[in-house]
């Protein structure tokens, strides 16, 4: 069994970082279809569907993350020097992946907010309801209102999914452009690759792990209980520290001060 080398955790980071840049694809496509095509979302997709995808894009991820593991880079170089180096036909694929991954998520998250601002500016200003309206008009009323709470979701879920999607681009941009700049520095005889840690792929790292977190905070329930908490541990603290109490006695002490002077 060979040992774990530089190649074998820089695969496995990779496999980590594509299955979160995936993640914010299928994301993305699901709220797609559930604001553009609405019917066929409610009709058609399952769980059962997410199941599949999930279990389609795991194997095929692993197998593209973890492909120089299995030593196919290594049949024309020495075993030691393969195994320590990130074949350049591997970068290329991995940066293929990372750079449809981020057209993918901009083309998708730019057409929901466009057929969002289309369907707000057809529905318009609601009227106020009114009890001296015939019994059809206040129906259309309330089909109305319901339409409009739906929008108001759906635009609630898009903007959570544009966050999650706009620190993607944010953090994978310049990974791409720095893997397509070491790319072409190792095509170049002449070009001299500057040996300094790439804290990119750090930093990538800790934003897959961010993305459950503003998931969490989007969602009211969650945030309200989480400063309830937070709430909860500052007062805790602060008792603990006797902040709360020497203010007591402070209030006290003028009260008393104001009380004598009277």
């Amino acid at each position: 069994m060979r040992p774990l080398t530089v190649l074998g955790l820089f695969c496995l980071l990779f496999f980590v970082l594509v299955l979160s840049a995936v993640g914010v694809v299928l994301l993305s496509v699901d709220r797609y279809l559930a604001i553009l095509h609405p019917i066929f979302y409610q009709t058609r997709m399952s769980r059962q569907h997410a199941a599949v995808s999930l279990g389609i894009a795991w194997p095929v991820c692993a197998i593209a993350c973890l492909s120089p593991l299995m030593g196919w880079n290594c049949i024309e170089i020495e075993t030691e020097h393969c195994l320590r180096n990130a074949p350049v036909n591997y970068l290329i694929l991995i940066n293929t992946i990372l750079a449809v991954a981020v057209v993918t998520v901009v083309f998708v998250n730019v057409r929901i907010f466009i057929a969002l601002k289309q369907r707000f500016s057809r529905a318009g200003p609601l009227e106020q309801p009114r009890e001296n309206l015939p019994a059809a008009r206040r129906r259309e009323q309330r089909v109305a209102a319901r339409e409009q709470r739906q929008l108001k979701l759906s635009l609630k879920t898009a903007v959570t999914v544009v966050m999650i999607a706009a620190m993607f681009i944010v953090i994978w941009l310049p990974i791409c452009i720095g893997f397509i700049r070491g790319i072409s520095c190792h095509a170049d005889e002449n070009c001299e690759a500057e040996a300094r840690p790439y804290w990119g792929l750090l930093i990538a790292f800790c934003g897959s792990v961010v993305n459950p977190v503003i998931y969490a905070f989007r969602m009211k329930k969650i945030r309200e209980a989480l400063l309830r908490r937070g709430r909860r541990l500052t007062r805790g603290v602060r008792d603990s520290l006797g902040w709360w109490s020497s203010n007591r006695v402070v209030n006290i002490q003028i009260v008393g001060n104001v009380g004598g002077d009277l």
